[in-house]
């Protein structure tokens, strides 16, 4: 399954993230598996995080994200 064009994919894996591609019924996402976070912020080091797909995606960017 690729959800990403090519471009996000190289642009991810030149940073080194880890991305996992899901389909859930209708909805798709990736998810970005162990995102550093700002040290003293949160509760914890890292966290993935979800990135909802818009059926139209990569035309229409995303514009929702849970952690």
């Amino acid at each position: 399954m690729n959800l990403l064009p090519r471009q996000d994919r190289r642009y991810l894996e030149g940073r080194s993230i880890t991305v996992r591609e899901v389909v859930e019924g209708a909805k798709k996402g990736v998810i970005l598996t162990g995102i550093m976070l700002p040290e003293g912020k949160y509760q914890v080091a890292q966290a993935d995080i979800l990135i909802l797909l818009p059926p139209s995606y990569p035309e229409i960017g995303p514009d929702m994200f849970y952690a």
